[in-house]
């Protein structure tokens, strides 16, 4: 499989995305991209319907919950409901 490219196409489209801008000169157009690489590359560029760097701070958060929730139950602040309806149905 072969793909074709046209310079001008994939050029308009980079500058399109705002990516580089040539009146800028070449040099600084260059550090652009660079910069914008290490960004999209270190998570921190939202490139669609998921932001990388939110969702690993939505897991993180939800993570520290459960991990909250089992020390309660492990030091006893915390029991199943299984048992509270045990104890319920007794009375």
């Amino acid at each position: 499989m072969q793909l074709k490219f046209k310079f001008g196409s994939i050029f308009d489209a980079i500058q399109q995305a705002g990516i580089i801008n040539l009146a800028d000169g070449l040099d600084n157009s260059r550090l652009a991209y660079i910069s914008h690489l290490r960004e999209q590359a270190a998570g921190r560029l939202s490139t669609g319907e998921f932001d990388l760097t939110s969702e690993r701070a939505r897991l993180a958060h939800y993570q520290a919950n459960k991990t909250s929730l089992e020390e309660d139950v492990l030091k006893g602040d915390l029991i199943p409901s299984e048992q509270v309806l045990e104890l319920l149905q007794g009375v």
